[in-house]
């Protein structure tokens, strides 16, 4: 599952910096219960949150 995302997002990489111009890029996430258990963060409603991807790893924290 993560693999499927990463590459969708490197998909995209030469779409970002346009799109960084006008605002923060966004993703919407849509998982299932147990997607959203593997990646073990518990998300908060209207949280906003950075994304890092490194390598294969996908790693999310609140914004500050």
């Amino acid at each position: 599952m993560a693999q499927d995302v990463i590459q969708a997002l490197q998909q995209q990489l030469p779409i970002m910096p346009q799109q960084a111009q006008f605002g923060f890029p966004k993703i919407i996430l849509f998982l299932t219960e147990q997607e959203y258990e593997q990646l073990g963060v518990d998300f908060d409603v209207n949280q906003v949150y950075e994304l890092e991807l490194s390598g294969q790893a996908i790693r999310f924290r609140k914004a500050l």
